[in-house]
């Protein structure tokens, strides 16, 4: 990898994590490795939450219509100073599918500057104060473009939030 240490290494979906984890700590000792954490983009988080005192960071999946984590795994993230990493932050493209062919409302343009849903879909998940990054996969290089736009201008404080939750509740 033509380096002596690497930023960051993931136990991928808990797999084995009995084991890897303290290997992966022995790493981070060494200073081989920065960060590390364990995913998990199923819907087990009472399994995941047994790591979060050992991890720097989780990653889970989490979006506008699947916010379970916000019960448990947000608030304990934050708490513990754990960074959060968001996987399918549009849901398979469910969200997006639900919202095609739909403006985005005037108030979305003009306090969030969200020109589309993906858009809004990535402030809602990033405005929240435990959230340190969404991962939305593209291979599109203007998908891409749109979605570092969701990073950019003002972010949906808890009222906003509500009111984009709210889309994709009555859509």
């Amino acid at each position: 990898l033509r380096t002596d240490v690497i930023d960051l290494m993931y136990v991928h979906n808990m797999i084995d994590t009995d084991t890897h984890l303290p290997w992966l700590k022995d790493l981070k000792a060494r200073n081989r490795i920065r960060y590390f954490g364990v995913t998990s983009t199923g819907g087990n988080q009472d399994r995941l939450a047994t790591w979060m005192d050992q991890v720097d960071f989780v990653e889970f999946a989490y979006s506008v219509d699947f916010r379970a984590p916000e019960q448990r795994l947000l608030p304990m993230a934050k708490d513990k100073g754990v960074a959060v990493f968001v996987a399918l932050p549009f849901g398979r493209n469910r969200l997006l599918n639900k919202m095609r062919g739909k403006d985005v409302p005037a108030w979305a343009r003009e306090e969030l500057n969200c020109k589309t849903y993906a858009q809004l879909a990535l402030k809602f998940l990033v405005s929240h104060p435990a959230v340190t990054v969404a991962i939305p996969g593209t291979e599109n290089p203007a998908h891409m473009a749109e979605n570092i736009e969701a990073g950019m201008g003002p972010m949906a404080d808890e009222k906003q939030r509500a009111r984009i939750a709210q889309l994709w509740e009555n859509a």
